[in-house]
């Protein structure tokens, strides 16, 4: 099964996908499909019974790296239109194991997350920098009118110059960005900063203590601290003796 021709419908590229119709059900079935390099998908959507078909990978990588996430599935002699809603891959993130489609018609409005682009080199290089703030943006619109990728040209910007949401010139007027302010800015070039260099911290130096050398104010009152010593003749005075009387007094 080969990826059958592509289609251009307003700004996006809607490839055909070969598909097969999946009969055998199980974690059993769908490791053997994926033995053979194919990848098992399930389609649902516009309350029409759920689907399980087969897409060999080979044609699903190269259709799905090339930015495109609306297919038509060739299930037999039957064309399903589905949107990509979730792709699985395997623990080390290498293969895809299992994709998931929900039917769409490309005459109504759908929601897209698509990529940003830039193309060129900004002027304001030489001596700015460029900010590139948005990769992706929301988008509602008409399936079939909905661009693949929003396109920035970005090469006469200068510094000082952005382009906002509001701003963006290829995204068509049937749609509209999501989740995200209109003055919400998507590319800018600024101006670069210039740090000032620190200058060198100036360590103060204590003069040196001279060893021995009394500081100022010690000694003056060292004998005030440990207390005078009487001299010689001095002697301490003693308590006079009580008189007799009072000793008796306390024999009583």
């Amino acid at each position: 099964m080969a990826t059958a021709a592509e289609q251009k419908v307003g700004g996006l590229r809607v490839s055909e996908l070969a598909a097969g119709a999946r009969t055998a059900r199980g974690s059993r079935a769908c490791k053997h499909l994926r033995s053979g390099d194919m990848i098992p998908a399930n389609v649902y959507g516009h309350k029409e019974p759920n689907e399980q078909i087969s897409i060999r990978r080979e044609d699903f990588m190269r259709w799905f790296r090339s930015g495109q996430r609306i297919a038509h599935l060739m299930v037999g002699d039957r064309r399903v239109t589905g949107l990509v809603k979730e792709v699985q891959w395997d623990a080390l993130g290498d293969t895809v194991i299992h994709a998931d489609f929900t039917r769409i018609s490309l005459s109504e409005r759908i929601h897209m997350r698509i990529p940003v682009v830039t193309i060129g080199i900004p002027k304001g290089l030489a001596g700015g920098t460029f900010d590139h703030i948005m990769k992706e943006i929301d988008v509602e619109g008409p399936a079939g009118e909905i661009p693949e990728k929003i396109e920035i040209h970005v090469g006469e910007m200068v510094i000082g110059d952005m382009v906002r949401v509001k701003d963006i010139p290829t995204l068509p007027a049937s749609c509209k960005a999501l989740n995200v302010k209109p003055d919400a800015v998507v590319v800018a070039v600024h101006a670069q900063k210039i740090v000032a260099a620190a200058e060198p911290a100036v360590e103060e130096t204590a003069e040196p203590e001279v060893v021995g050398k009394a500081k100022e104010g010690e000694g003056e009152d060292a004998g005030e601290e440990k207390g005078e010593k009487p001299e010689k003749g001095d002697k301490p005075e003693k308590k006079e003796k009580a008189e007799k009387g009072d000793k008796g007094d306390k024999k009583k």
